[in-house]
């Protein structure tokens, strides 16, 4: 299972999903798989990471334009 939104950044979410449903969870990133070009340079390491759980329905919203 993935997790995104802002409170999957809950300490100790991940792990509390995984044992209440016993699946494999995990963080998901949508701008994991996304070339962001040169608006990564403009940003502090890592803040994509950080930003990417919570931008997941922004993400797909604005994909559906391409």
């Amino acid at each position: 299972m993935r997790l995104c939104g802002g409170t999957a950044k809950f300490p100790d979410i991940q792990e509390f999903f995984a044992g209440q449903l016993g699946v494999p969870t995990e963080l998901w990133n949508p701008f994991a798989r996304i070339d962001v070009g040169g608006v990564a340079g403009k940003y502090p390491p890592n803040f994509l990471d950080e930003l990417g759980p919570m931008m997941a329905v922004a993400t797909g919203l604005a994909m559906r334009q391409l």
